[in-house]
């Protein structure tokens, strides 16, 4: 068996014996070369003494030079080779086979970002609505609350200086007349009697509170959108959807004054109908929570929280593609039927 690399593309390859000296075709690249001569199986030379070759130029009397065996294949115009060298080749199958595998994956990690990227960023973009609104309910109930208490207080004082009138000029004291404006939100909320102070403290614990769970469903929103950080997706996921069923009772309640409010102040009932506007994208949330909890439980989803560009595939990568590959294959052959 004659084997050589092919003098076009370097290839190794190998030609039967009786090929020898006869013009051939690389099977890779089809350039045409002639191969060499087969070395004869005897010589004339004993098997003691090496094969020589004279010298012409060499002066009469000099000493053969000694041709070693070897030299007739070093001495070949095409670099025949005995044995080609199978780690190498090993070697560049395994690195493309590498390479295009994680061509693969990466195009799987484009497709998945591709897919949360949308819910992810209406998802946050509500999240931030509802910390904007909490802020201006904390503004507005506490303003509510101060003028609530200024009036009450403006009407003691008010009744105290009739009263001591009243004493002044030898008379019975006055009656107490009764309130003549309406309960605010605030009074309607913590009753008419608690203090000013006692209500500003539990407005602003309770804005406080909600603007820490939504700034871990905001962070949340934005790490499912990078694949940053599955614990932080599914703690964010977990409070919006608790957070935003608990809110739900505000505009639940708002709704039945509507529904139920008939002949009463056209104001009021404005007033209602703006807040029930207004706290509506809280369950909304809530909603939005468990449906990126859900999408975020997602095999194909999942993994890429665990995988970045740079670390090698492993063979969890490997069984999911091909998981994706039968629920395509099967998909398709459902629409062919």
């Amino acid at each position: 068996m004659i084997r050589l690399r092919c003098p076009g593309c370097q290839r190794p390859i190998q030609f039967g014996n009786d090929q020898a000296g006869k013009a051939v075709q690389c099977p890779e690249c089809g350039k045409g070369f002639r191969l060499p001569q087969l070395k004869p199986k005897t010589t004339g030379v004993q098997a003691s003494e090496p094969a020589t070759a004279k010298n012409a130029n060499a002066p009469a009397g000099a000493a053969p030079i000694p041709i070693k065996q070897d030299e007739w294949e070093d001495r070949s115009p095409y670099g025949i080779k005995q044995d080609p060298v199978p780690q190498k080749q090993e070697e560049e199958e395994d690195r493309v086979s590498e390479l295009v595998r994680r061509s693969e994956r990466l195009k799987a990690r484009e497709r998945a970002l591709a897919s949360v990227d949308k819910p992810g960023f209406y998802y946050k973009a509500l999240a931030t609505y509802c910390a904007i609104i909490t802020v201006i309910a904390f503004l507005v109930l506490s303003g509510n609350a101060v003028l609530s208490a200024f009036k009450r207080q403006m009407y003691l004082n008010q009744a105290a200086e009739e009263q001591a009138k009243a004493l002044k000029q030898g008379g019975a004291p006055a009656l107490q007349k009764q309130r003549d404006w309406p309960l605010s939100i605030t009074e309607r909320i913590f009753g008419e009697n608690t203090h000013y102070v006692v209500v500003q403290l539990i407005l602003i614990a309770v804005t406080t509170v909600l603007l820490v769970l939504l700034g871990l469903v905001v962070t949340a929103a934005e790490k499912f959108r990078r694949f940053d950080s599955y614990n932080w997706v599914m703690i964010g996921t977990v409070t919006g959807t608790i957070t935003g069923l608990a809110a739900a009772v505000m505009p639940g309640y708002l709704f039945y004054q509507v529904m139920s409010d008939s002949g009463g102040d056209v104001y009021e009932y404005l007033g209602k109908f703006l807040g029930l506007l207004l706290t509506l994208p809280f369950p909304l949330m809530g909603l939005a929570s468990l449906l990126v909890l859900m999408l975020a439980s997602r095999q194909d989803i999942k993994r890429e929280f665990f995988w970045r560009p740079g670390q090698p595939i492993t063979d969890m990568d490997e069984e999911s593609d091909e998981d994706e590959e039968v629920e395509d294959e099967e998909e398709e052959e459902e629409d062919e039927e």
